[in-house]
């Protein structure tokens, strides 16, 4: 699917190792493209037959329509943007469709009830926010965010193709090898791991260097909203009432993270939705930019 990456054609490296694919996605009026009467429809790098190939699509399938250049349309589809055919194209205001993952390119972004700048506003977007892009209606995009589903201006969301870096893949499959390993209060070893010294030992076996403490941790790496939660990411939990973070786990993905809980239980994958963690959470930070 396609992900999404600002007007500007800024580029945004999203984590330590492995740059995500930038695409351009301003566009006065966007709207929606269906391959017809083509079995496989070229998409190539200049609205030229001449020009070379970078993808086709097959009848049926839907793209995102940019501009028109002539007899031809510039679109994205698969995660690139190119030029297709006007004659094979169907062209609608209108559709539902999976488009893939956006990214928020200003600092607070209005979220309306319908598509238009005097609609409604239900809800708003903090810079880098991810939300999923699921449709094009009357030149805004569709997205389902955290609580709802509204309308966003192109303009302000960003069209990526969003691959996790090596780096963030690694902090979680090397946190997963220790599910089962015993707490142990202090500890902070492959023996027994309290919860801040298993983040601690993990960071550190992958050249990151981090505070022991939970409350440490969570102030010396960089704050991000939970909307903003990538695997590998930090989260934290006060359950005592104090100043600071009494817990802290390891965000792995679909709202889970990793973590070494209590005296008599192991290291063990949990959800975020979970009443108690839910209702004790406080904050997550990054330490894998």
């Amino acid at each position: 699917m396609i992900s999404f990456i600002r007007a500007a054609k800024r580029f945004f490296v999203f984590a330590a190792v492995g740059a995500a694919l930038v695409i351009s996605a301003a566009a006065a009026d966007i709207s929606v493209g269906t391959v017809v009467d083509a079995s496989s429809l070229r998409l190539r790098s200049e609205p030229t037959t001449s020009s070379s190939i970078v993808s086709s699509a097959p009848e049926g399938e839907n793209v995102v329509i940019l501009e028109k250049v002539d007899d031809w349309y510039k679109v994205i589809y698969d995660y690139r943007v190119g030029y297709m055919s006007g004659e094979f194209i169907s062209v609608s205001a209108n559709g539902d469709f999976e488009i893939g993952t956006g990214v928020v390119n200003t600092l607070s972004l209005n979220v309306r009830e319908t598509p238009g700048t005097d609609a409604t506003i239900v809800y708003q977007l903090s810079e880098d926010t991810v939300v999923d892009v699921v449709g094009v209606f009357d030149g805004w995009f569709k997205v389902n965010y955290e609580t709802g589903t509204g309308y966003i201006h192109p303009d302000y969301i960003d069209i990526k193709n969003v691959n996790l870096s090596d780096t963030r893949i690694l902090v979680t499959e090397t946190a997963k090898q220790y599910i089962g390993t015993p707490y142990v209060y202090g500890g902070s070893s492959p023996r027994g791991f309290d919860c801040s010294g298993f983040v601690y030992y993990i960071f550190k076996s992958l050249g990151y260097s981090l505070p022991r403490t939970a409350t440490s941790q969570m102030n010396s790496t960089l704050s991000i909203t939970r909307e903003q939660l990538m695997p590998g990411d930090l989260v934290f939990f006060n359950s005592t009432g104090g100043s600071g973070a009494s817990h802290v786990g390891i965000y792995v993905g679909n709202d889970q993270f990793i973590h070494s809980p209590t005296p008599g239980r192991t290291v063990c994958i949990e959800s975020l939705i979970n009443s108690w963690y839910s209702k004790y959470y406080i904050g997550a930070t990054r330490v894998v930019k």
